[in-house]
């Protein structure tokens, strides 16, 4: 096979122990009916035979190119390919998951090209029904995310996504972080002007038990609750120096407020390690004026959270979820 010099698309694939998985992912891509793209497998140092496969991959196809690095994490691992990548339009896979439909390129890449797409979105987990799926398939990043979450199907995923290259040059890399799609998929949507949608499911998601998201041990928790926190401060910080309007708002930020209350209650009820609790505390005190946003909920309870944190302060609040809420 010829070495594309101008790809159409750069595929990302972060590899870090998953011997057992990446080979079903990595020919789920080279599979693809659509055979204009570059794969970057990128080995985040895995102790396994990772490295070595990944090499076996790229004597056999030309489209494959291998960066070895020293681990710094899936996030950093993912921007290292991206970084390498001369594509038009990138497409994140993860190393445990695989694409379930051999025209998945094709299709997007169709769509992308016809519509002038800044990002196109596949059904990620084969949650549109006849009742939920969208009544068109163009909108703009926002109206998109609107109708995601009100219809309770919003992810934050990178994944199963064609995102053009111009989408990621503005929207910066991704930070280290357990949930780094949470900060920077929203912001995507929003520099997005036209996103369309592929109503289909393309990809097929796996959750090991051995992945970072999955493994419970109280520093996961702490580390998914400190990063929650973050973020919810960075978001809502974000969005309040933009121009969409307050009804757009009322819905992003009681998806964005979801995860500073996930933070509470993983302090309240789940962490007992004094020094975490002390560093998770400071992250939560410091973002705890979100929760003023609180008024966008039609719930009861959520306002009485912001009266607590309002009259009690944050303290006031956790031993609530401590006590009510377990």
């Amino acid at each position: 096979m010829n070495v594309i010099s101008k790809p159409k698309i750069t595929v990302v694939t972060a590899v870090y122990n998953k011997e057992k998985l990446i080979h079903k992912c990595v020919e789920s891509v080279l599979n693809q009916s659509f055979t204009d793209f570059e794969y970057i497998l990128v080995d985040d140092q895995s102790p396994d035979n990772c490295p070595e496969i990944c090499e076996d991959y790229a004597k056999k196809d030309s489209r494959i190119k291998v960066i070895h690095r020293e681990n710094g994490g899936h996030a950093l691992a993912v921007n290292s390919g991206i970084l390498q990548g001369i594509g038009d339009y990138y497409f994140i896979v993860d190393a445990d998951d695989y694409l379930s439909d051999k025209n998945c390129f094709s299709e997007m890449i169709e769509i992308a090209e016809e519509n002038d797409c800044d990002i196109v979105l596949s059904d990620f987990l084969g949650v549109w029904n006849n009742k939920n799926k969208p009544k068109k398939l163009i909108f703009d990043g926002i109206e998109v995310m609107e109708y995601l979450i009100k219809e309770d199907i919003y992810h934050p995923t990178t994944r199963s996504r064609l995102w053009k290259k111009t989408i990621l040059n503005k929207n910066n890399l991704f930070k280290n972080l357990i949930c780094d799609d949470e900060e920077w998929t929203p912001k995507a949507f929003y520099r997005a002007k036209k996103v369309c949608i592929l109503p289909k499911p393309i990809y097929f998601r796996t959750t090991p038990e051995d992945s970072v998201t999955q493994i419970a041990t109280e520093k996961n928790y702490f580390k998914k609750a400190f990063d929650k926190g973050f973020t919810t401060g960075v978001l809502i910080n974000f969005f309040e120096k933009t121009s969409i309007s307050t009804l757009q708002k009322r819905v992003l930020y009681k998806r964005f407020i979801s995860l500073y209350l996930s933070s509470l209650h993983i302090y309240a009820n789940i962490i007992t390690n004094n020094q975490l609790k002390s560093e998770l505390f400071v992250v939560l005190d410091e973002n705890k004026h979100i929760l003023k946003y609180s008024k966008f909920y039609d719930s009861s309870r959520h306002h009485l959270i912001a009266w607590i944190m309002r009259y009690f302060g944050l303290k006031g609040a956790l031993l609530f979820f401590k006590v009510f809420i377990r």
